[in-house]
């Protein structure tokens, strides 16, 4: 906790922190892959869109996938990369939303009542709603976008991200 801690510590200034997860795990992917189906990450100009000078905003991923994501840090603008996932997980309680996908961030941000935004796939999956969707947005934790076409659907994205962060 000192850790994730001291990395909060570390805006320049206290605002409202928003994490963002724009990555699937491993796990999605290959899920994905299995069932043929586009596995999408939330596009960096989507990102970019939502992000201003209101907020700090901690971008969770691995190394790898943030230096190719197209963001750079800011003042208000934080990579949380930890090699640990753990210490990127207990990164997120210190948020007041976040926007993900479906993956065990959304699941940590929704399981301590933190405002969550998910964006999932518009295709039948039982196990992911019964287990990891439903009660939550049910509860008003959690608002989900499902998305059928991301290049056609862009704008009523952001404009949902928007108008469902505070």
């Amino acid at each position: 906790d000192d850790v994730a801690k001291n990395f909060i510590n570390s805006f320049s200034e206290k605002k409202n922190i928003i994490g963002v997860h724009p990555f699937r795990s491993n796990f999605a992917y290959s899920v994905y892959d299995y069932f043929n189906l586009p596995a999408k990450n939330i596009p960096v100009d989507i990102v970019k869109e939502i992000i201003n000078d209101q907020n700090n905003y901690l971008i969770f991923g691995s190394k790898k996938d943030l230096s190719d994501y197209g963001l750079q840090e800011s003042d208000n603008i934080k990579f949380v990369d930890f090699d640990n996932i753990i210490y990127s997980l207990s990164t997120v309680k210190y948020c007041d939303a976040l926007i993900g996908l479906d993956s065990c961030f959304k699941s940590m941000s929704s399981m301590q009542r933190i405002k969550t935004i998910c964006i999932i796939g518009e295709f039948k999956d039982d196990t992911r709603d019964q287990h990891f969707i439903n009660q939550y947005e049910k509860d008003g934790v959690m608002k989900v976008y499902r998305l059928k076409n991301l290049e056609n659907e862009k704008q009523k994205l952001v404009s949902f991200l928007k108008n469902n962060l505070f």
